[in-house]
């Protein structure tokens, strides 16, 4: 009887250890949630005001983080962000394209973005994530995930180009020989009236200068002294020739 009980106590603790064990292990890898998010730009569709991309997100492994949302409507020339909330760390790969839509006029785009999702912890068991994208599944690493789109040629809706003419107009200048001669004959003109009024000038000069020596206002006591001095030697020189004809007779 003795050995039936224990018997039995040790088939109970192992049945609640089935039980506590993984609680407990799922308790000790329980970690605050990290939200991330992976933009998308849609840029511009020419000849075309009114175009919305529709944008996919899927997954083929089961175990990554499942996104808010699969699908963005967006807008051209906008932005939109898948978002992701993330509870445990792991290296997770999503593919995110443009599916073929249903308007015949319009090419879509055709590449495919594999991102990358790379979530650690750090010494104080956060979580903490790194993003890396690819294009079309190779290597080559892409900054931003884009996608445009574009409107066929043979498409109605394509606006058409107006081509601007510009007119050009010819003015013919004015005749302005008349005014040149004007001119030339103006100038001769101002040449001679500055000739008369130099000449003018210097007499008045000569005349001013004689009448200020006669009045006294100017003294030229040079050319006096010059003047004097000539007189002096015609005299000494007429006495000297009256003295030597004397002498003869």
């Amino acid at each position: 009887m003795v050995t039936a009980h224990r018997c039995f106590c040790c088939l109970a603790v192992c049945l609640l250890s089935l039980f506590v064990i993984p609680f407990c292990a799922v308790t000790a890898r329980a970690y605050e949630k990290e939200h991330l998010e992976i933009p998308v730009m849609c840029l511009d569709v020419e000849d075309l005001d009114d175009h919305i991309y529709s944008i996919r997100i899927t997954t083929e492994d089961p175990l990554a983080p499942v996104p808010l949302t699969d699908t963005l409507m967006i807008n051209e020339n906008g932005v939109g962000h898948f978002e992701i909330d993330i509870d445990e760390p792991g290296t997770f790969v999503y593919n995110v394209f443009e599916p073929q839509g249903d308007e015949d006029d319009i090419e879509y785009e055709q590449t495919v973005y594999t991102v990358t999702v790379y979530v650690e912890t750090n010494e104080n068991d956060e979580l903490l994530y790194s993003m890396s994208s690819a294009v079309n599944g190779r290597n080559v690493k892409s900054e931003e995930i884009q996608f445009q789109d574009r409107l066929m040629d043979g498409s109605n809706r394509k606006k058409p180009h107006t081509t601007t003419l510009s007119e050009t107009v010819t003015t013919t200048a004015p005749d302005t020989s008349a005014s040149v001669s004007e001119t030339t004959t103006a100038t001769t003109v101002t040449t001679a009236a500055a000739s008369t009024t130099a000449s003018t000038t210097k007499a008045d000069g000569i005349i001013s200068y004689v009448g200020q020596v006669l009045t006294g206002d100017r003294f030229p006591a040079k050319t006096l002294c010059i003047v004097i001095a000539a007189s002096l030697t015609v005299m000494v020189g007429a006495f000297a020739l009256r003295k030597k004809n004397g002498d003869k007779d």
